[in-house]
C-alpha cells in the first residue's frame, strides 16, 4: 500500500491526523489532566509575584518613574487571577449559541491569557525580552526569572500532560494522576533543560561578539576594526538566528519526545524535535491550524457549558432564595458576618467552575503538542503511534536469570539429598 497505516486501520495523511487532534480534546476535559492544568495555572503568578518583589521593590535610585510603573504592569499582569473572559457580552441580544463557535475559533487565534495561543506566548514572552537589547537591567532580571519559573512550571505539570496524552493517543491506555506526575518528576530535568540548551548554545555565539564589541569602547579605531571582521559577527548571528528560530516554533515538539521516547533526554528531545520542524513545516503547520481549530471550537463548548452550569446554579436558587437575593451575590463589599461568609463562598466555587476554560486551554495545548508529535514522528520516521516507551514493558521482557548463584545452588543440593545418617533406634 502507499500510506503506510496505524494501528486503527487509516493512515496519517487523511484521517487520523485530524482523529487524533480530535481525540486530545477528550484527553484535555479529563480529570487528571484539568488537576494538573489548574495547580499549573495556579502555580505560574506565585513565580512573577516573587520577581515582583524582587525586582520591581528593588528599583535604583533616579529611575525613571515610567519604567518603574512598567514593570509594575507586568507584574499586574502576570499575576492576574482572571484568565478568561465570557465568549460573547452578556449585554449583546445575540446569543452565545449562533456568535459562541466563530468567537471560540477566533479567541485561540489572539495570544491573550486564558487562550491556548496564550499557553504558547506565555512562555515565549520572557525569552523574547531576554534578547532586547533596550530592556532595562531590573526588567531584564524579572522576565529572567520569570521566564525560568514559567518553564518549570511547564516542566512538572505539562510534562505529567504530555505523558498522559502520548500513552492515551498513542496506545489507547490511561495513565493515572500520580503516575504522570512520579514521570514528570523523573524526567524534570530533561523537560526543564532541553528548551534552555538552545538557548545557552546561543548565549554562547552571542559572547563570541561579544568579546571583541568591546574595541568598540575605544573610539574609532576599535569601530574600525570591528567593522573589518562585521562579516564574521552576522554569519554568526545567522547561526543565533537560525537555532532560535526553529526553536521558536519547535519547543513544544520537546515535551512530546521525552514523553514517548525510551531515552526522553535534552539531546533527543533537541534533535527530533529541530529535525521534524525543518523537514516538515508545511504538515506542522496543518497540523497546527488543525489543533487550533479542534481547540478552539472545543473552547467554546466548554465556555458554553460552565456559563451555563452557573447560570442554571443562580436560576435554580432563585425559586427558593428570591432573586434580589441572588442577584445580591455578586456584590460582597458591604456584607458582613455569616452573609460576607456565604457569598464570598458562593462566589468562590462559581469562580473554579469558570476557571476550568483557562485549564482547558492548558490541557488541550500540551495534549495537542503531544498528538502532533506523534504524526510528526510518524511522517518523518514511519513509527507507529503506538510506540510510546513504557517502564512496566522493559521489566516484562527482561531475559531471565540463566545460572544461580553458587550458595543457592549448594543450598538445593542439601535439601534434595537423601538423609544417610545411621537410625539411632
Amino acid at each position: 500500500m502507499a500510506d503506510s497505516q496505524t494501528s486503527s486501520g487509516c493512515s496519517t495523511s487523511n484521517c487520523c491526523g485530524v482523529s487524533l487532534l480530535g481525540r486530545a480534546f477528550g484527553v484535555s476535559i479529563s480529570i487528571p489532566v484539568l488537576i494538573l492544568a489548574v495547580a499549573g495555572l495556579v502555580a505560574i503568578p506565585l513565580g512573577w509575584h516573587l520577581g515582583g518583589m524582587l525586582f520591581v521593590g528593588s528599583a535604583a535610585e533616579g529611575e525613571a518613574n515610567a519604567q518603574m510603573l512598567a514593570r509594575e504592569a507586568i507584574v499586574l499582569k502576570k499575576t492576574e487571577s482572571i484568565f478568561t473572559s465570557p465568549s460573547v457580552d452578556q449585554e449583546e441580544e445575540d446569543g452565545p449559541l449562533w456568535s459562541g463557535p466563530l468567537n471560540g475559533v477566533t479567541r485561540n487565534l489572539e495570544p491573550q491569557r486564558g487562550t491556548i495561543s496564550g499557553v504558547y506566548t506565555e512562555l515565549m514572552e520572557p525569552a523574547t525580552k531576554f534578547f532586547d537589547r533596550h530592556a532595562s537591567w531590573n526588567e531584564l532580571a524579572l522576565y529572567t526569572f520569570g521566564g525560568l519559573w514559567t518553564l518549570l512550571v511547564y516542566a512538572l505539570f505539562g510534562g505529567a500532560i504530555s505523558r498522559i496524552a502520548v500513552v492515551q493517543l498513542g496506545r489507547g491506555e490511561r495513565v493515572s494522576l500520580g503516575e504522570s506526575l512520579r514521570f514528570a518528576i523523573r524526567k524534570l530535568r530533561s523537560y526543564f533543560m532541553a528548551p534552555l540548551f538552545v538557548i545557552v548554545a546561543s548565549i554562547l555565539l552571542a559572547l563570541l561578539i561579544t568579546v571583541p564589541s568591546l574595541l568598540m569602547r575605544a573610539g574609532g579605531w576599535g569601530t574600525a576594526a570591528v567593522g573589518v571582521a562585521w562579516v564574521i559577527v552576522l554569519i554568526l548571528a545567522a547561526a543565533m538566528a537560525v537555532l532560535l528560530v526553529i526553536l521558536s516554533f519547535g519547543w513544544p515538539l520537546m515535551w512530546g519526545a521525552i514523553s514517548a521516547e525510551e531515552t526522553g533526554d535534552v539531546f533527543e528531545a533537541t534533535s527530533r524535535s529541530f529535525s521534524y520542524t525543518i523537514q516538515r513545516p508545511l504538515k506542522y503547520a496543518c497540523y497546527v491550524v488543525v489543533a487550533l481549530i479542534i481547540g478552539g471550537l472545543g473552547w467554546w463548548l466548554v465556555d458554553l457549558v460552565t456559563n451555563q452550569v452557573v447560570e442554571l446554579a443562580l436560576w435554580s436558587a432563585s425559586w427558593g432564595g428570591g432573586l434580589e437575593n441572588v442577584d445580591a451575590l455578586q456584590d460582597s463589599t458591604d456584607k458582613a458576618g455569616a452573609l460576607a461568609v456565604g457569598t464570598n463562598i458562593i462566589n468562590f466555587l462559581n469562580d473554579v467552575v469558570g476557571y476550568l476554560v483557562a485549564a482547558y486551554t492548558f490541557g488541550f495545548f500540551w495534549a495537542g503538542s503531544a498528538a502532533i508529535y506523534l504524526l510528526l514522528r510518524k511522517d518523518t520516521d514511519q513509527t507507529e503511534l503506538d510506540d510510546v516507551y513504557m517502564p512496566s514493558e522493559e521489566a516484562q521482557f527482561e531475559l531471565p536469570q540463566l545460572h544461580q548463584p553458587a550458595e543457592a545452588e549448594n543450598a538445593s543440593e542439601e535439601d534434595a539429598a537423601p538423609d544417610t545418617a545411621p537410625d539411632a533406634g
